[in-house]
């Protein structure tokens, strides 16, 4: 599996928890960490890639948008 850059993954556009959408902290090899609930999830940087888009915000700003493929690790639930 490909890798996101390294700004990617830990600025502001990097794979979120999908419980809780704050940033996944620990991101390496495709698996971060929830920072709140501690639970690991596996992230699918190539498909970030692949889908990856600009768009405009509510202020009018252009944000980098993707899809992550956030999945629980270890048998949890996303």
């Amino acid at each position: 599996m490909g890798e996101a850059s390294y700004e990617t993954i830990k600025g502001k556009n990097g794979p979120r928890c999908p419980n809780h959408r704050v940033h996944l902290t620990d991101c390496e090899n495709g698996i971060g960490i929830c920072p709140i609930s501690g639970a690991r999830f596996t992230f699918d940087a190539e498909e970030y890639e692949k889908t990856k888009k600009l768009q405009i915000t509510a202020l009018g700003t252009m944000e980098e948008v993707g899809d992550w493929k956030i999945q629980g690790k270890e048998g949890e639930d996303a």
